[in-house]
């Protein structure tokens, strides 16, 4: 009995290394390509029905970078447009002389926080 059961070791030993030392194949095959096509097809159909519903991520993103993009050019050229001397004064009169842009808040001359 114990000369069988070491028997039976052993051929379970060597069916597991032939198996670990075989050469893995890892192609599913055709069909299992012409179905993963064939699902990837129906979802492309089903979210082109759907509309912007389902749109993906990265074209959101590239929207809004568009967006955004826009919107600075357009607060650059509202910039050049009006007169934006007023706030560089201001800079300048508060890094030159403190004292007179605090003399000018304190008289309603000169109000901070508000747009010039």
């Amino acid at each position: 009995m114990d000369n069988k059961l070491r028997n039976d070791m052993r051929k379970v030993e060597e069916a597991l290394a032939r198996f670990h030392r075989r050469p893995i194949d890892a192609d599913p095959g055709d069909f299992w390509q012409a179905r993963v096509m064939s699902l990837l097809l129906k979802e492309g159909q089903a979210a082109s029905a759907t509309g912007k519903k389902n749109r993906p991520p990265g074209r959101v993103a590239w929207r809004f970078a568009m967006a955004a993009s826009l919107a600075a050019v357009l607060m650059v050229g509202y910039a050049v447009q009006t007169d934006m001397k007023a706030q560089d004064e201001v800079a300048e009169l508060s890094i030159t002389a403190p004292s007179a842009l605090d003399i000018a808040t304190a008289f309603g001359v000169l109000r901070v926080g508000e747009e010039l």
